[in-house]
């Protein structure tokens, strides 16, 4: 976990409020390192809910982590091989599905990390599904019924969180708006595009 030069961890210095998302349908909301909840979001109304109904859109300091994958993956179960085209354009009509929401919302898709799939797999010492399921149960005492994309959600946050990812975007997003430092609790909201893409 990265730290400040006192020794807190810097999450205890710039509070966030994350979103980390499995571009399939799984999401997750986080304070600070403190998971909130984690759902499925399988159409553009449901994501356009989840980001409304957890008032996320008007939290201090709102940090947004995303899955990603490269053409060459370790697939769950442990064999590497390449993707193929089908399951690359998938996977990215839902990164798109999702950058629309944000983009929606205002939210600027600068200010999205992008988590490596293989990296979280290999920091958690998971590939399968059921063990990235059972790791998010056991981690954060939840339903054994936790779908596998809200579990791989959870991953994502865990790992941004852990790498110092988060804390190194709140100081990014502080710089870029005016009049928000990095000294303590502050509210940002993000502006609101309503004349397209910043």
């Amino acid at each position: 976990m990265s730290e400040a030069s006192n020794g807190l961890p810097l999450y205890k210095i710039l509070p966030f409020t994350l979103l980390s998302i499995d571009p399939s349908q799984g999401w997750a909301i986080w304070d600070g390192p403190k998971l909130w909840g984690a759902g499925e979001a399988s159409s553009a109304d449901a994501r356009w809910d989840m980001l409304t109904n957890w008032e996320i859109l008007d939290a201090r300091r709102l940090v947004v982590a995303m899955e990603f994958w490269t053409g060459h993956a370790v697939k769950r179960g442990g064999k590497g091989g390449h993707l193929t085209p089908k399951t690359c354009f998938g996977m990215g009509a839902g990164r798109g599905r999702w950058f629309e929401a944000l983009e929606n919302a205002g939210y600027r898709s600068d200010h999205v990390i992008e988590v490596l799939s293989t990296r979280w797999q290999k920091q958690l010492g998971v590939s399968k599904k059921e063990d990235v399921i059972r790791w998010a149960c056991r981690a954060f005492h939840l339903p054994k019924d936790l779908s596998e994309h809200a579990a791989d959600a959870i991953a994502v946050g865990q790992y941004a969180i852990g790498t110092g990812q988060v804390s190194r975007m709140v100081k990014k997003i502080a710089r870029a708006k005016k009049g928000v430092s990095t000294d303590g609790p502050t509210i940002w909201t993000p502006a609101r595009n309503t004349q397209g893409s910043e």
